[in-house]
């Protein structure tokens, strides 16, 4: 745990967290921070809100994460998706499977994998 100065920067009088930094190639890094002063309200985020954010889990066999999901109790916002053509372009992106769920935070979450423009 650590008590540092980042209210300010966040609009907060104070702040005390508990914080951890993934870093991964190309200076690309996940900051997870959980604000235990003030303790924030659940955003109760939702996919049309404006200033909403998503997570996005890529997996290579999403039939066998999605299934595993679901036998483990995960209560997906509805059922799995695969773009067909006419929803998105390039056409080589067809067959990109989604399926979304929150966690216990409301934090939207997604599984997919990815394919054509997607992919990248």
């Amino acid at each position: 745990m650590h008590s540092v100065p980042f209210g300010g920067p966040q609009g907060l009088p104070t702040a005390r967290l508990r914080y951890a930094t993934i870093n991964l190639d190309n200076n690309l890094g996940i900051d997870l921070i959980q604000f235990q002063e003030p303790v924030g309200e659940r955003t109760n985020g939702v996919a049309n809100r404006p200033g909403s954010m998503h997570l996005c889990f890529r997996t290579d066999d999403f039939d066998a994460v999605y299934q595993r999901m679901k036998d483990a109790g995960y209560n997906f916002l509805g059922d799995d998706y695969t773009f067909i053509a006419g929803e998105v372009t390039p056409d080589a992106a067809h067959g990109t499977k989604v399926a979304y769920f929150n966690d216990p935070d409301g934090t939207n979450l997604e599984i997919i994998q990815p394919k054509g423009g997607f992919a990248a």
